[in-house]
């Protein structure tokens, strides 16, 4: 007679889904943070994962190194799951059988009647199962978690990858002169370069307008005034 061990399980299984959250979050963060790529690359806008991601393409010796981190102690919790959960499930059957065939068929009706005792003892040697990986677990998942965002917040210049490229390519084109944009100062430049040119053309030939007046108006002057003295 097997004791029913599906609580534990359905504990055990419910850490280990709560752990698999955090793990996924872990990668997610970096798969989204553009300083883990190499420059030139965008990072990936894929959603929150529901299963294991594959590595994305492009990341930086930084990125695939926290990448294969954060894998290894995803397949460590994994294994503890497992070698738990099958622990649990083993003990269930190996307790109470063990106890009936120790007393036999004769005895059959009293072992029955102790299958609460027995029982017992499963549960708490589960129980135990289930607070040794629950500890172990967190423990692990929590070192993965505090590495990802130690690099993201500590160990990572600010002024890495995808997005450093496009900022220095935005402060390149303002120190051409141009809007505050990433992409349209070359563009603004352009369009505006002709302008320049043709209202300096105006300038030019307005200034010598107004000069040939002034001569034109002062010769006029000078005429007027030589004939007065005759």
């Amino acid at each position: 007679m097997a004791v029913k061990v599906q609580r534990h399980i359905k504990k055990i299984t419910a850490a280990h889904g709560r752990h698999k959250k955090k793990v996924l979050s872990a990668f997610h963060k970096i798969r989204k943070d553009a300083r883990f790529y190499k420059p030139g690359k965008a990072p990936s806008k894929a959603a929150m994962p529901k299963s294991m991601p594959r590595q994305p393409a492009g990341l930086n010796s930084k990125g695939a190194g926290l990448w294969s981190f954060v894998k290894r102690g995803w397949t460590h919790v994994k294994k503890l799951f497992h070698s738990h959960k099958d622990k649990i499930i083993a003990e269930g059957k190996k307790q109470v059988g063990a106890y009936v065939r120790k007393h036999g068929a004769k005895v059959r009706d009293y072992a029955i009647g102790r299958a609460k005792e027995v029982a017992s003892r499963v549960h708490s040697k589960a129980e135990a199962h289930v607070r040794s990986y629950i500890q172990k677990g967190e423990a692990k998942v929590r070192q993965v978690a505090s590495k990802v965002d130690g690099t993201i917040d500590k160990y990572l210049p600010k002024g890495s990858g995808w997005v450093s490229d496009m900022r220095n390519k935005g402060r390149r084109s303002r120190q051409m002169g141009g809007s505050r944009g990433w992409g349209s100062q070359s563009r603004q430049g352009a369009a505006t370069a002709p302008l320049s040119r043709f209202g300096r053309a105006i300038s030019g030939f307005g200034g010598r307008m107004i000069g040939g007046l002034a001569r034109t108006v002062g010769r006029a002057v000078m005429s007027r005034a030589r004939a007065g003295r005759k």
